[in-house]
């Protein structure tokens, strides 16, 4: 498909939809105006035609007065009349082009309105996906960080592991009251105990 068939077929932008409501407007104008130039044309023929006709009759110096008055008056009603459905004529060919275009241009407004509401429409809808993903990947980051990069959970204390705990708290609350001699010799014993159960 050659590329001037597939722009042909993809949908107007706004701005480009303007622009030929635009050029229609401008064209409707100038066909207007050259209604106007012929319908000048013509009444400025015709004032000419009967000028001359004017001329002819004056050459008929024999009919009366009367008739000539008659002809007179008969000749400017018809001009009158004529310029009149020539303004008629004129004055509908434009109503009807321009109430036209002004439809077309209101529903290409209406049109317009539309396609922004929509376009409100999507945009509010993509944020709030936005937020949607954004809140579910840290969620998901979390859980990741939590699960890979938290320690592990001890095993829970055994009873002795408890028994030791407890004397350990008792022999805090009473090591300050025992005397310097007593917390030498326990710490030195402890020490022992301690360097031969490492061996």
């Amino acid at each position: 498909m050659s590329a001037v068939g597939e722009e042909a077929k993809r949908p107007l932008s706004i701005e480009e939809h303007q622009e030929a409501l635009l050029f229609q407007f401008v064209n409707l104008y100038e066909r207007w105006s050259e209604d106007r130039q012929v319908a000048a044309k013509q009444g400025h023929d015709l004032s000419k035609q009967i000028t001359q006709f004017a001329e002819v009759v004056s050459r008929f110096s024999s009919i009366e007065e009367a008739v000539i008055a008659k002809l007179k008056k008969s000749l400017h009603e018809t001009v009158v009349n004529l310029a009149e459905q020539a303004n008629i004529a004129t004055r509908d060919a434009v109503d009807s082009t321009l109430g036209n275009s002004i439809k077309r241009m209101s529903d290409a407004a209406t049109t317009v309105d539309a396609i922004l509401a929509s376009n409100q429409q999507i945009k509010w809808l993509s944020h709030v996906k936005t937020l949607a993903v954004n809140i579910l990947c840290s969620l998901v980051v979390s859980s990741v960080v939590v699960w890979f990069f938290m320690p592990q959970p001890t095993l829970p204390l055994t009873q002795e592991d408890m028994n030791t705990y407890m004397i350990g708290k008792k022999f805090v609350r009473l090591w300050p009251t025992l005397s310097k001699e007593k917390q030498q010799w326990i710490l030195s014993n402890g020490k022992e105990k301690e360097h031969k159960t490492i061996q």
